[in-house]
C-alpha cells in the first residue's frame, strides 16, 4: 500500500481534503479502517482528523471519532497535542460516538498523567448520569477502575457509584462490573 503522504502528492489532495472526502464517502467499519490505515502514523493527517472531531459538523465529528479510536488505540502518541481540546469537546452536549470513542482511546492507552483530574472528574459525572449510553459506562468504569488502581483513596467513591449503577444496569453494564470484581 502506498503511504498517506505519497497518496496526497499522486492526486493534488490536501490532508484536509482527503479525510473529508473519505468521511464523506461511507460511514461502515471498512471504511472506518481503510482511512485509520490512511493515517497511519501520520501526524499531519490525524491532525487533519481531529479537527473534523472537534469541528461544529455533527456527522463528520460523529464519523472521524470512530477513525480516531482506531489510529489512536494503534499509535497512542497521536494523541498527545490533542488531549485537551478532546477531553472539552466530550464535555459539551455532542453524539454519544464522540464520548464514546474519546473512552476508548482513554481506556486502550490509558489517562496521561497531565489529564488525570479532568478525566475522573468527567468519568464519574457520567457514571452518574442515569442518561448516558451504557457503552460510556462501561468505558467509564474501566478507566475509574484503573485509576483507583493508582490512587486508592478514590475506592469509596467509585464504589458508591458502581453501586448506584448496579441497581438499574443492562446485561453488559452487569457483566462489566463483574469483570472489574464490583
Amino acid at each position: 500500500m502506498k503511504s498517506s503522504v505519497s497518496i496526497n502528492k499522486s492526486k493534488g489532495v490536501s490532508g484536509e481534503g482527503l479525510i473529508d472526502r473519505l468521511l464523506a464517502e461511507r460511514h461502515s467499519l471498512q471504511q472506518t479502517e481503510r482511512i485509520a490505515r490512511e493515517i497511519g502514523e501520520s501526524s499531519l493527517l490525524f491532525g487533519s482528523l481531529m479537527r473534523r472531531y472537534l469541528g461544529e459538523d455533527p456527522v463528520l465529528a460523529q464519523r472521524a471519532a470512530w477513525v480516531m479510536s482506531k489510529v489512536a488505540c494503534r499509535h497512542p502518541g497521536l494523541m498527545r497535542p490533542w488531549w485537551k481540546k478532546a477531553l472539552q469537546r466530550s464535555r459539551r452536549p455532542c453524539h454519544d460516538a464522540i464520548r464514546r470513542n474519546l473512552l476508548k482511546v482513554l481506556e486502550c492507552s490509558g489517562v496521561p498523567e497531565a489529564h488525570e483530574s479532568e478525566v475522573l472528574e468527567a468519568c464519574l459525572g457520567w457514571l452518574a448520569d442515569r442518561s448516558q449510553p451504557i457503552a460510556v459506562h462501561a468505558y467509564a468504569l474501566t478507566i475509574v477502575h484503573a485509576m483507583v488502581q493508582r490512587y486508592p483513596e478514590l475506592e469509596g467513591e467509585f464504589k458508591a457509584v458502581a453501586g448506584l449503577l448496579r441497581e438499574k444496569a443492562s446485561p453488559g453494564l452487569r457483566s462489566r462490573l463483574r469483570k472489574l470484581g464490583l
